[in-house]
Parts: C-alpha cells; sequence; structure tokens
C-alpha cells in the first residue's frame, strides 16, 4: 500500500482571512497521514467507502515558548497494538476504531491548534534515517503591518504522526536534551511561508531547510540528524 498525506485549508478569498466560527467539529484544519492499501476495490459512492475519522491515530500540537521562542511539541500516541511504533497488526481495513487494545487503523490526524491555522503549500516527505514528513501552515492576520500572518515550519514522524526519538531541529545544546526531541515546530517570524526548499549538507550530517518569508526575510533551519543516505528527495514524471 501507500501513504497519502495531506493538510486541510483555503487562502484564495480576502475571508479567507478571518478565522472560522462555525467550522465542523471547531476552529480546526488538520493534516492527515492516509493509508492506501491500494487493494483495487472501487470507492463508489458510499460513505461507507471513506474512512471514518475513527479509524485514525490523533495526536495533539501543543504550543511552548523557550527562551522566548515559540516551538511546538506534539504528542506520542504509537500506532502498534501494544503502544509500539508501528506492526503489522495495528493496519487493516476492518474495524472501526484505532487504538492500543488491537483496533485496527488506517492513518493518523493532527489539528493545528492556532485559530484560522491552515495549510495551503505542498508537504515534503523526506527520507534517510530519521524519516519525517515536513509541512508549513499559515495563520492569517489583516492588520496591515503583519505581512499576511505567520506560519509554522512542521516536522512529524510520517509512520504515526508523532514525535521522534531525537532532537530534529538541533536544539538539544540550547534547550536540553529532554525537551529537545519533544520538539516538532517552530515559528520563524519571518511572515507567511511556502514548502521549504531541502538541502543536503552530507559533509556535517544534516539538512538545510531554506525558508522565504512574506516579510521579504530568507533564513535557514538546521536538521541534527540528517545524513548522507539520506535517499531520493524528489523526482518529476516525464509522459
Amino acid at each position: 500500500g501507500y501513504m497519502v498525506y495531506f493538510g486541510t485549508g483555503k487562502y484564495l478569498e480576502n475571508g479567507d482571512k478571518t478565522a472560522p466560527t462555525t467550522l465542523p467539529p471547531g476552529n480546526y484544519n488538520y493534516f492527515y497521514g492516509i493509508w492506501d492499501p491500494h487493494s483495487g476495490a472501487s470507492i463508489g459512492g458510499s460513505d461507507t467507502a471513506r474512512v471514518p475519522k475513527t479509524r485514525l491515530r490523533n495526536q495533539t500540537v501543543s504550543n511552548v515558548t523557550y527562551s522566548s521562542v515559540e516551538y511546538r511539541t506534539v504528542t506520542d500516541n504509537k500506532l502498534g497494538s501494544a503502544g509500539t511504533e508501528g506492526d503489522a497488526q495495528s493496519w487493516g481495513e476492518s474495524g472501526t476504531a484505532c487504538n492500543n487494545a488491537g483496533g485496527k487503523c488506517m492513518g493518523w490526524v493532527d489539528s493545528f491548534p492556532g485559530a484560522g491555522e491552515m495549510m495551503v503549500s505542498n508537504p515534503v516527505l523526506l527520507g534517510g534515517t530519521v524519516p519525517r514528513i515536513i509541512f508549513t501552515t499559515i495563520v492569517p492576520e489583516s492588520a496591515a503591518c503583519s505581512y499576511g500572518g505567520q506560519s509554522w515550519l512542521m516536522e512529524l514522524n510520517p509512520i504515526h504522526g508523532g514525535r521522534f526519538t531525537s532532537d530534529v531541529f538541533g536544539l538539544t545544546s540550547t534547550i536540553g536534551g529532554s525537551n529537545a526531541a519533544t520538539i516538532v515546530g517552530r515559528n520563524p517570524q519571518i511572515g507567511i511561508m511556502p514548502e521549504p526548499t531541502i538541502l543536503r549538507d552530507p559533509s556535517n550530517s544534516r539538512d538545510l531547510k531554506i525558508l522565504t518569508g512574506s516579510s521579504g526575510t530568507v533564513t535557514s533551519v538546521v536538521n541534527s540528524s540528517g545524513k548522507a543516505k539520506g535517499g531520493r528527495q524528489s523526482w518529476r514524471q516525464l509522459k
């Protein structure tokens, strides 16, 4: 099968800058990792053919601050039937739940905590010794001097949408190892950002994410866990 990664949101009309008040089940957009078993079955038009949210492992994203810098943490709810990272027993098309009691899962979902926060750019799946799904979100603002709003750079475990087992932002020396290992996002404070450009730096065993913001600022964020054997980053299909 395959994993399909995508986020929700719309930033096309003037009204999209205002945080919704009636969007069920709250003021949230989401990022999903959905398992497509590639079984060949037709989806059809029946509601029963869709993936219900009860079949997805939920993760909760929270904002934290260290040394006046805004970061994000996420829960660590594994997909495995015994709370492990993910085993064959935890994935399946049958059942009605996704839980540690043996329920079959078809993926995971993370909600964005910011009011009106959304995702409108492409995610990037990064391979290597520490695989991760990387994306940016935007939090629109209508103030004239806000450059349109702010963005968060997010990096999640592509298996279950939770945290990693080690520091991926290179923050161990800054905020301590136990805290750094929980960080999955940061706000660079450069306005609205598209998806990052990722550069491999194998000589220093790291990755560089180049970020451009609507404020006109260009900055880079280091991944401390990148390795030289990271594998294919992207491809283009020619027809």
